[in-house]
């Protein structure tokens, strides 16, 4: 005889963690994340608003610092161009050649690509260091002229090519230096900064030496007589 059942007995609850209906089990409580209210995310944009503000500043004097060491080394890769048109001819490149019309950069043709890169400082923007030829230039040649009285003939200048034996102090005289973009020559009568482009930090500039070194010279303390080709009065290291 079968037993017949009971009717007082309940069914047994669901587990905790399972679903109705065999549904993906729910995550106990303590899984649930905690999300970030609008406030909290505003505070978290700010700070980090505030950080990036606080670095920016020292980023970017690392650029420009970077930009002028890289400047530098295109000054000393023309200086090695000079030193090797010198070593053929006996002079250096003039600023300008009234005979031929030709620029330095151009007088340099069979000792430097006539496009390289290194004709452009990397801190002028390209758009503004055309020259001639659409050849990319943001430097110059010294043009100063230190004669006194003055005089259009001075022959230590270097708008014209210079011999190399009337050039004194080599490793003291500046050649070359940064100028706006499109400016093949800096420099006047006895005034080494027309034409100057001061761009780098701590208001300089750099400069090409007649030895092929190049270094970073500030506008406000630089000697004027590093600008003279004769090398009159030039201080003794």
């Amino acid at each position: 005889m079968r037993k017949k059942l009971r009717s007082d007995l309940k069914p047994a609850p669901p587990c905790r963690t399972q679903g109705a209906r065999g549904a993906a089990d729910t995550p106990p409580a303590y899984r649930h994340i905690r999300r970030f209210t609008l406030i909290e995310l505003l505070v978290v944009i700010a700070v980090i608003a505030v950080l990036a503000g606080m670095m920016l500043p020292a980023l970017n004097k690392a650029r420009m610092r970077t930009l002028s060491i890289n400047c530098t080394g295109n000054l000393k890769q023309i200086g090695t161009g000079m030193q090797s048109y010198a070593a053929d001819c006996d002079y250096f490149p003039g600023a300008y050649l009234s005979g031929s019309g030709a620029h330095w950069y151009e007088q340099l043709k069979n000792y430097l690509p006539d496009h390289t890169p290194v004709y452009r400082c990397p801190a002028e923007p390209e758009s503004k260091a055309y020259g001639t030829r659409d050849v990319l230039i943001s430097y110059g040649v010294n043009s100063c002229n230190f004669s006194e009285p003055y005089d259009s003939g001075y022959p230590y200048r270097f708008w014209n090519p210079i011999k190399t034996s009337r050039i004194r102090h080599a490793s003291r005289t500046v050649i070359m230096a940064d100028t706006p973009g499109g400016i093949y020559y800096f420099g006047s009568t006895r005034d080494f900064r027309r034409n100057l482009a001061v761009r780098h930090p701590g208001n300089s500039f750099n400069g090409l030496f007649c030895d092929g070194h190049a270094e970073t010279l500030h506008s406000e303390g630089a000697d004027s007589r590093l600008f003279d080709a004769a090398g009159i009065g030039v201080p003794e290291l």
